[in-house]
């Protein structure tokens, strides 16, 4: 069970579907090909999601955790 005032990573996963999943059940974020995979642990029923993001994947997945962190300055 989540917190109140836990923050969740909402993510469309098909045409008609998506996921949410808490913030603090995420593992890892990994630039793969043309994709940033986020992994997670415990009780869901997503164990990763994929984000197709093209050819500069360590540039997305700064992007991905500046929105993650509000940090704005990832080197």
């Amino acid at each position: 069970m989540t917190r109140a005032d836990e923050i969740m990573l909402v993510a469309q996963v098909g045409a008609n579907d998506s996921a949410m999943v808490p913030l603090s059940r995420l593992r890892s974020v990994n630039g793969g090909t043309g994709a940033v995979v986020l992994t997670f642990d415990g009780p869901a029923n997503v164990d990763t999601i994929t984000l197709t993001c093209g050819a500069d994947e360590f540039a997305a997945t700064k992007a991905v955790v500046s929105e993650i962190t509000g940090c704005s300055t990832i080197a």
